[in-house]
């Protein structure tokens, strides 16, 4: 996908989601969107029916989004292996 914005020349996006998924996702796009020099604005939108994400997802999915900026893999298919 971010080779597909690098191609339309994109370096602006905006991060859509549920306000209770926000900081989880916002801590993802950082480190994802960062790395490829693509800057974001998010965008929550209000679901009253879900508390926020535990910083302990958050944390575990910041480490997945690092091995794959790193490795340029997936946990999953790290996992194959």
């Amino acid at each position: 996908m971010l080779g597909a914005l690098e191609q339309r020349n994109i370096h602006h996006v905006y991060l859509v989601t549920s306000d209770f998924h926000m900081g989880r996702a916002t801590a993802i796009a950082t480190l994802i969107f960062g790395s490829q020099g693509i800057a974001f604005t998010p965008a929550p939108i209000r679901n009253p029916y879900y508390p926020k994400e535990s910083p302990l997802r958050t944390l575990r999915d910041v480490g997945r989004a690092l091995v794959w900026v790193v490795t340029g893999r997936t946990g999953s298919s790290l996992r194959d292996r």
